[in-house]
């Protein structure tokens, strides 16, 4: 059955009637208690109707504001502090792991070897860290400090303990030659090839690693010898110049001989100076094809393998990426972890005469490298 909002009004009306009775009741009598305020005289009368309640659906209660609940402040972590180290030393060309133990290593945000991060930092628990010890820098021998740097605040705090580089394997003792003779333009022992001494330099490197000539790999040093070339020069020639003029209403010729300079191609001798060695130690294509037939020495890696590489290594480019052959050849000198886990390669070479000629990331990335193809050999010995 339905409900009429006139009859709900009435019976609203109603209640309150009786409510009021009751509140006079106890108050005073009649009708002027009723309809007068609580506390007034009996005697004065009310002149105004009593007020209808507002309707059910229009009645509100006040909700009491929220009182907002305080961020706790987060209590700052103590600065880390070292005390132990796994190993405090390695080769100058090495990249080793090491792990350090101590209090609040979670607030270790770097480790720092001498002048260098430390790369791949983990954290292994509340009190032990792992990193990755890079080369020495310029694969110099000597003692580093070790620091760690605070997450919390940026400090510095200085560890008890040093790393120390020094030459102890194949590998450290070819970096120290590339360090010492990258930036040469001379050997009085291997010779230079002008504009084109980059497997030179490269073969030099393997030598000075342990490898020993072969009778397909060699070098007896750098060769003088008398060639003759053809030249164009600017020689002096005496050439007759005859002019004609008017003398008293008559042609006169008259001649005179000058000096001019005319070029000419003449045969000249020339010494030229070039190194005396097999083609495996000065062709990039050769030593590529001689490594392919030793893999007792070496492996062929492709630049999505890289992940293999390691300081020491040969890298090979063809700047076009167009044919078999290989234009450029250089020695793996350093090794960068990309923030996504990928490893960037530089490298050291001639011609270009750079320790630490990198990137082969960036390189690839550059116009006109586009098809560029890079290869490695993993040397094994």
């Amino acid at each position: 059955m339905s409900i009429d909002p006139r009859r709900c009004a009435s019976l609203v009306a109603t209640v309150t009637l009786v409510a009021g009775l009751a509140v006079n009741a106890a108050l005073g009598s009649g009708a002027d208690a009723l309809t007068g305020p609580v506390g007034a005289s009996a005697a004065q009368p009310s002149s105004t109707a009593p007020t209808p309640l507002p309707a059910a659906d229009t009645i509100r209660t006040a909700t009491p504001s929220a009182t907002p609940t305080p961020t706790p402040t987060p209590t700052p972590l103590p600065e880390p502090v070292a005390t132990s180290l796994s190993r405090t030393s390695g080769g100058t060309a090495a990249r080793l792991t090491v792990s350090m133990r101590g209090s609040s290593m979670a607030n270790v945000a770097r480790v720092v070897v001498g002048d260098q991060d430390a790369e791949q930092l983990t954290l292994l628990s509340p009190t032990q860290i792992r990193f990755v010890v890079p080369e020495s820098d310029g694969f110099a021998p000597g003692s580093v400090r070790i620091s760690l740097v605070s997450a919390t605040d940026g400090a510095w705090i200085t560890t008890p303990y040093r790393w120390t580089y020094a030459v102890r394997s194949a590998v450290d003792r070819e970096m120290a030659y590339a360090a010492a003779n990258w930036d040469r333009h001379a050997s009085a022992r291997f010779g230079y090839i002008p504009k084109n001494d980059c497997v030179n330099f490269t073969s030099q490197l393997l030598e000075a690693r342990g490898w020993h000539e072969s009778g397909a790999w060699w070098n007896d040093g750098p060769v003088s010898r008398t060639v003759r070339v053809k030249k164009t020069v600017m020689v002096p020639v005496k050439v007759t110049v005859k002019s004609t003029a008017k003398v008293h209403g008559k042609a006169v010729t008259t001649a005179a001989v000058k000096t001019v300079r005319k070029k000419v191609v003449k045969t000249v001798k020339k010494v030229v100076t070039t190194v005396d060695a097999s083609a495996a130690w000065i062709s990039s294509t050769a030593m590529s094809d001689w490594l392919a037939s030793r893999r007792d020495l070496a492996t062929r890696l492709t630049y999505g393998q890289r992940a293999a590489v390691q300081v020491g290594d040969i890298v090979q480019f063809n700047w076009s990426g167009v044919g078999s052959s290989w234009d450029h050849t250089a020695v793996v000198s350093k090794i960068v972890i990309e923030p996504n886990g990928r490893q960037d390669i530089w490298y050291a070479e001639h011609t270009n005469h750079q320790l630490y000629g990198g990137s082969i990331g960036a390189l690839t990335k550059l116009s006109g490298y586009e098809h560029m193809r890079v290869q490695f050999w993993r040397l094994t010995h």
